[in-house]
């Protein structure tokens, strides 16, 4: 590397291939190889290469001292590569690179410690980040070395630059010549372009009152709207008569449950992705939902339903204490402190045993907190 930067150069190098081996295992999760997977697959190298570019641009453009840029550099592509490793786990999952929504995940990081547990002894952990950590820790301390004089080191510095413009260049140009495109692909994005365009992809709003919505809804709901001021801020309040099962204007749902004198058990499932597109009852052709079908014709199917939120926690907190749930680094947490009653606790005033499983960790955005003052 006589006349180029060799920090520049080596992580280029280092960065670039890093990438690259990620896309190649996203290839192979493929089974219908055809001309068009691979032009994916080399427009996701094309970001692999170009990113490859960018790394190797901040080493020249840097003006610290040889020393302070071989650790600087060095934490920094091990966070990269870190980056990368978990990113592939997270496509595996659920088909998409990281989005930058996952960043409030930080702040419950020791909910995860099960999962990150078992993905270090997958073969991709050795891939992904250790084998190109050492690699690039190596190279940066082995080639690595002072110049004699800052002329010299400015020639070097230019030269890669060049480099850098010949090689990056056109790689980012024809990627980026097809990012609107194809950014929800992981083959063909990168996870850091994927990363940095999610964050903006929902521009903030100011959430207004449904007031068109609302006039629809109010048609729909049985009961007397009660009269007073404070009231007209609610406009979905009803007064209903809780007559249990003497009562003679029974719902499709009472009608059922008022069918035998025995109390009823209650079991609320939430489940994560049961998206009703996918639901045999609603219209979907997949049939991956044969038992949610047959029960349907057994109890009361909810064909227009209010989505509360975009992931279970949000559903968790206005099904248990008919809240709408806050939107932020976590849900749970913010009610912990309060002392409103929930389901749960109701049904254990009328006699009930109440019990919640959860499939992983229980600390989760505080859940285990919340819960177990009202279950």
């Amino acid at each position: 590397m006589k006349y180029l930067d060799p920090t520049a150069v080596v992580l280029f190098f280092v960065v670039s291939l890093a990438g690259i081996v990620q896309h190649s295992f996203l290839l192979q999760l493929n089974s219908d190889w055809s001309e068009r997977l691979f032009q994916a697959y080399a427009l996701g190298v094309g970001y692999d290469v170009m990113n490859g570019a960018i790394f190797s641009t901040l080493a020249v453009i840097s003006p610290f001292p040889i020393l302070f840029r071989k650790i600087f550099f060095s934490i920094l592509g091990l966070g990269l590569f870190a980056f990368l490793f978990t990113d592939y786990h997270y496509v595996l999952i659920f088909g998409t690179h990281l989005p930058f929504s996952t960043i409030e995940y930080l702040n419950d990081s020791g909910a995860f410690l099960s999962s990150a547990a078992h993905a270090v002894n997958d073969i991709t952990f050795w891939i992904l980040f250790v084998f190109p950590s050492v690699m690039l820790v190596f190279m940066l301390w082995r080639f690595g070395k002072k110049r004699n004089s800052w002329k010299e080191d400015f020639k070097c510095r230019a030269s890669t630059l060049l480099f850098i413009i010949l090689i990056g260049g056109p790689a980012a140009s024809y990627s980026n010549s097809y990012v609107s495109k194809n950014m929800e692909n992981p083959l063909t994005s990168a996870a850091l372009q994927y990363f940095y365009y999610s964050k903006d992809r929902e521009p903030d709003k100011k959430i207004l009152r449904p007031e068109k919505s609302l006039k629809i809804v109010e048609t729909l709901i049985q009961g007397k709207k009660p009269s007073g001021k404070i009231w007209d801020n609610y406009p979905l309040v009803r007064i209903r008569e809780a007559t249990g099962c003497t009562g003679q204007n029974h719902s499709e749902l009472t009608k059922i449950l008022c069918t035998t004198a025995d109390r009823p058990n209650i079991l609320i499932l939430f489940l994560e992705s049961f998206r009703a597109a996918e639901v045999g009852v609603y219209g979907s052709k997949l049939g991956l939902t044969p038992e949610f079908d047959r029960w349907s014709k057994h109890g009361i199917l909810y064909k227009n339903f209010f989505a509360n939120g975009f992931q279970t926690r949000h559903g968790q907190v206005a099904t248990y204490c008919s809240l709408f749930p806050n939107y932020g680094a976590a849900v749970m947490k913010r009610y912990t402190g309060n002392s409103f009653m929930c389901l749960p606790e109701y049904l254990k005033n009328s006699g009930y045993y109440t019990s919640w499983v959860y499939g992983s960790d229980a600390n989760f955005d505080g859940q285990s907190t919340f819960l177990q003052t009202r279950l």
